[in-house]
């Protein structure tokens, strides 16, 4: 029995030394492109029992990584003036922090440990899934879902060795906050103020940031925290997203 044993072992160091000395180069590597983030609206937040309510928990599991984060919810000058959209208080809008889900219970989801931020769920709160690799490489484009109003436009994820780019690169150009829509028919001329309401057609929308404009101040030519303004006058052009 000593000698089966004796012999075992000089046939398993070999085996266990090669596994160890490998190259990275050698190890497959997830390769990754397109959308590779999961998205779903917070719809209610309990700091009492550490949990989020979502609208849907679909490719989210336990023990997943993931960014809970605000979108909107700045406050900024209202005034009929060139003031018009400074931010004033940036409120809840841009805290985030990364959790990971501890269980799931229908749409309610609890996290490990306790968040240290707050965050307004009436803001456009919500919660990406985070992929979590060693090496990773990318075969293509990586990008973002485009921002809905409610989620996406993010692109997150954790390496602890090293990423790829092969060439390639994390790309979201026009997934972020979206543009305001032009307004082809004919208003005043000259149309000079700041702010119209969603329905006048003196101004075109104003592009979306981190404040959400109630319909009274959606068009015009005032910059919105960071969202440009749309023209004012004839055909007016809407502005681009901040």
């Amino acid at each position: 029995m000593g000698f089966i044993m004796k012999h075992l072992q000089l046939l398993w160091i070999p085996v266990l030394t090669c596994i160890l000395i490998t190259p990275n180069f050698l190890i497959a590597q997830p390769t990754i492109s397109g959308v590779i983030n999961d998205y779903t609206e917070v719809t209610n937040l309990d700091l009492c029992s550490n949990s989020v309510t979502v609208g849907s928990t679909n490719n989210f599991s336990v023990g997943d990584r993931v960014l809970l984060i605000q979108m909107q919810g700045a406050s900024i000058d209202q005034s009929n003036s060139s003031s018009f959209g400074t931010v004033t208080n940036y409120n809840e809008a841009g805290n985030y922090e990364f959790a990971t889900i501890q269980s799931i219970n229908s749409n309610q989801i609890v996290f490990q440990n306790y968040l240290v931020r707050s965050y307004n769920p009436s803001a456009s709160v919500q919660l990406v899934r985070v992929p979590q690799y060693n090496n990773v490489s990318l075969s293509g484009t990586v990008t973002a879902q485009a921002w809905n109003g409610t989620t996406g436009g993010i692109v997150v994820f954790a390496a602890t060795g090293n990423v790829n780019l092969n060439g390639n690169s994390i790309d979201i150009s026009g997934q972020g906050f979206r543009g305001g829509n032009a307004v082809n028919i004919g208003g005043l001329c000259p149309s000079t103020d700041y702010y119209y309401d969603c329905n006048n057609t003196n101004g075109a929308n104003k592009g979306e940031s981190i404040v959400d404009l109630s319909c009274a101040y959606q068009r015009g030519r005032g910059a919105a925290a960071g969202g440009a303004g749309g023209g004012n006058g004839h055909n007016n052009g809407g502005g681009g997203g901040g």
